[in-house]
């Protein structure tokens, strides 16, 4: 055994258990291109391109894209071949790669005609070396030969509001493609391009054959001496350990921070790479068998849908169970979709990815001494396929797997505890002993690290991360000043935003709009995938939308102000019905709010009257005077309100667009502004809720064009805590907020 991972601090001997596990995403196994998440789970998106429109060819592509089409538009279009849909006398060029799937559909609608089922093809598009159509920054599955248009003038693309499906293709014709591995447009939800089918990936086609290999890199191989990125990970330095795997699916790596709360739980946090590791995009407690001392932990891609799942083994039993990222409408980790024994035992570290190519992911197990067994996954870790000494001590170094030699199979990575030594075997027929190494990295010896592809350019770079802090290390040789993160992060792209955390004790707070239409459209979470709307209708267009808890049951519930009557209609649920209560409420330019103004639990309506800048508090849900009223003004102001000061009693704010001030007055007598900031004149509507369930309640602004919400956690300037996209681009929806509850 070489010295070199032999020697001792005696400083590492403490610390043993801490490097029981090493986390690892799977390498290659299942590349997962499904382009909506209508045709399953979404793979990976487009890369981003330089402009919109058609592409130069020497447009280059980065991260799985690049590792599996090809590296830019010349190397993409090397690979093109010509296929004839069935029964055309159209032929289109797809990629080589693709086109066991597209013989497949052909296949599929000659078994349709063999039974007397015919759709005819008169017009087809394949490869165009393009971005998305609609300006988008990404690139067109058409781009990479994987899509193809059909017939387009019978099957439009439309992207109304909502989008109109429009096509004259059979059912039967639609699923000879998805059969075949096809996500068809006319399935999406948010546009609909009922010409179009693209191309999932190998996975999604039947008997294709074992995953392909990888492009060549794009650089020369280089030994982790200089730097991509380094900088802060959006965390608090609280004992994390680290994984780097794409769950926003860009493709860029992101960070799992991972730590034990206690026997039984998990704390998960994921940064993304876009945005420098800045925004944490999810974020999760999970509920485990197991503990800290025990136990070792990794995240991999069981199931094949491109998403790390959470891997649990008990080392005193060699039993691993697997909890599910995300089954079907279940919440992330919360299933468990699989338990094994594993077929070796004394294992300390525990790492994942294809050995093979037919991608099912294997268990790398590596025991104390370095001793490592790959356990084929096809029958759960039962057989034995390679068994080999590493010489790599987990005690003495930090493992991970990465294909160093671009073969399509993971290969280790140990890098040293001890001094600035990176290690790699890239073969387990000869042994260990033989394979690369760089004494020179400047990879330190402490802290955590793991391998992937940050830059995009097809070799393997280290992350070292430690409290919160990474950098990486590159493997590929690249020129100064290069930009990096091009493929994967555009100042237009909206932020991977886990959305305030909600802590309590009291109840949080979401957001949702109102179409001018009248429909509700209630959002399940504040964060980036916020997952289910609750929908329905209340009241006639012209009403005023309202939300309140007008029964004091804790969910607040739609209300509305008919300005042509002066009446007030309020329900106390939501779904769309007739109103559980009316009365006369104000008079026309008044302005409607709801709230609980004297503290008792239970929302109702008070007005701010403009014309004369005062505001007109009533506690009872009836036509009365008011019980109090006071004067705020803000010259040009719109009003809101919310609990600003955490007294239990709902307060009156002004926005003003023109210069973004923001005055607040606390519930009771006239004055001056007890708070006043400015948030920037962008906002398009201001609203305030308890986002994090503190008790007080904070400003958030939507801009229309753009369709985002800005979070502010404080009642004061400065930049949003937390940005969301939610609901249409669309100047005549009504913002609203309340806390409620959505149903799967």
């Amino acid at each position: 055994m070489s010295q070199r991972w032999t020697r001792l601090l005696t400083v590492f001997l403490a610390a043993t258990t801490a490097w029981s596990v090493v986390p690892v995403a799977p390498a290659n196994s299942n590349p997962n291109f499904t382009e909506s998440a209508t045709c399953g789970t979404a793979g990976y998106r487009g890369p981003l391109a330089r402009r919109g429109g058609r592409l130069p060819l020497n447009q280059s592509i980065s991260g799985p894209w690049a590792d599996v089409f090809g590296r830019n538009g010349y190397a993409v279009e090397d690979h093109m071949v010509n296929w004839r849909p069935y029964r055309s006398s159209r032929v289109v060029q797809v990629h080589e790669l693709a086109l066991p799937a597209f013989q497949l559909v052909n296949e599929n609608l000659a078994a349709q005609d063999a039974a007397g089922r015919y759709y005819p093809v008169t017009v087809a598009y394949g490869q165009a070396f393009r971005a998305v159509t609609g300006g988008s920054h990404r690139m067109s599955f058409h781009a990479f030969g994987t899509a193809v248009d059909i017939n387009p003038a019978q099957n439009p693309y439309n992207a109304g509001n909502p989008p109109v499906l429009v096509t004259d293709m059979p059912a039967w014709y639609v699923e000879a493609w998805q059969d075949a591995g096809f996500c068809w447009g006319g399935d999406w939800a948010s546009i609909k391009d009922a010409m179009h089918f693209s191309w999932m990936g190998p996975s999604a086609t039947p008997g294709y054959a074992a995953t392909p290999r990888p492009q060549a890199p794009v650089t020369a191989r280089s030994g982790f001496t200089s730097t991509g990125f380094s900088g802060a990970v959006g965390v608090e330095n609280a004992g994390w350990q680290y994984d780097v795997v794409d769950r926003s699916r860009d493709g860029a790596p992101d960070i799992y921070a991972w730590r034990w709360l206690g026997s039984g739980e998990i704390r998960l946090e994921i940064i993304s790479a876009f945005g420098d590791f800045e925004d944490v995009g999810i974020r999760e407690n999970i509920d485990v068998v197991g503990g800290p001392g025990t136990h070792g932990v990794t995240f991999a891609d069981y199931d094949g849908d491109s998403r790390a799942d959470l891997w649990v083994v008990d080392w005193a039993t060699d039993v691993v169970t697997v909890y599910g990222d995300t089954v079907e409408d279940a919440d992330r980790f919360t299933q468990v979709i699989a338990v094994h024994s594993l077929a070796v035992d004394n294992g300390a570290v525990i790492l994942a990815g294809d050995y093979n190519g037919d991608r099912m992911v294997e268990a790398y197990v590596v025991d104390t001494d370095g001793f490592l067994s790959i356990l084929d996954g096809s029958d759960g870790f039962q057989t034995v396929l390679v068994a080999a000494a590493t010489g790599a001590r987990p005690k003495w170094n930090r493992l991970d797997l990465g294909d160093y030699d671009h073969n399509g199979s993971p290969d280790l990575y140990a890098v040293s505890s001890v001094s600035r030594q990176v290690y790699v075997a890239n073969g387990f027929s000869t042994g260990f002993e033989t394979g690369p190494y760089w004494s020179t990295s400047r990879v330190p010896q402490f802290g955590h690290t793991q391998v992937a592809d940050y830059d995009g350019d097809g070799r393997p770079d280290i992350y070292h991360l430690d409290g919160n802090s990474v950098s990486v290390y590159l493997g590929g040789a690249r020129t100064p000043g290069e930009d990096l993160q091009a493929w994967f992060d555009h100042e237009e792209l909206s932020p991977w935003d886990a959305g305030p955390e909600c802590v309590g004790p009291f109840a949080c707070e979401k957001i949702g709009y109102v179409t001018s239409g009248l429909e509700y459209n209630l959002r399940d979470n504040l964060s980036w995938d916020g997952g289910n709307y609750l929908e329905f209708f209340f009241g006639v267009p012209g009403d005023v939308a309202l939300m309140g808890d007008w029964d004091a049951d804790g969910a607040a519930t739609p209300g509305m102000f008919r300005p042509s009557s002066g009446f007030a209609y309020l329900a106390n649920s939501n779904a769309t019905q007739f109103a559980d209560l009316e009365f006369y409420f104000g008079i026309r330019g008044d302005i409607p709010l709801a709230g609980d103004w004297n503290g008792d639990g239970r929302d109702t309506l008070s007005i701010y009257r403009p014309s004369e800048n005062r505001f007109y508090v009533s506690n009872q849900l009836r036509t009365q005077f008011a019980d109090f009223d006071f004067e705020f003004s803000l010259p040009g102001g719109v009003p809101f309100a919310g609990d600003f000061n955490g007294d239990g009693m709902d307060d009156l704010g002004l926005y003003r667009k023109s210069d973004g001030a923001v005055v607040m007055r606390f519930m009771g007598s006239s004055g001056a502004p007890d708070v006043a900031f400015n948030l920037g004149s962008g906002a398009g509507a201001v609203l305030a809720g308890d986002w994090t369930g503190d008790g007080i309640h904070t400003v958030a602004w939507h801009s229309d064009p753009l369709g985002r919400w800005y979070f502010r956690l404080t009642n004061t300037a400065g930049t949003a805590d937390h940005v969301l996209r939610a609901g249409p681009i669309d100047a005549g929806v009504t913002p609203i907020a309340g806390a409620w509850t959505v149903s799967d």
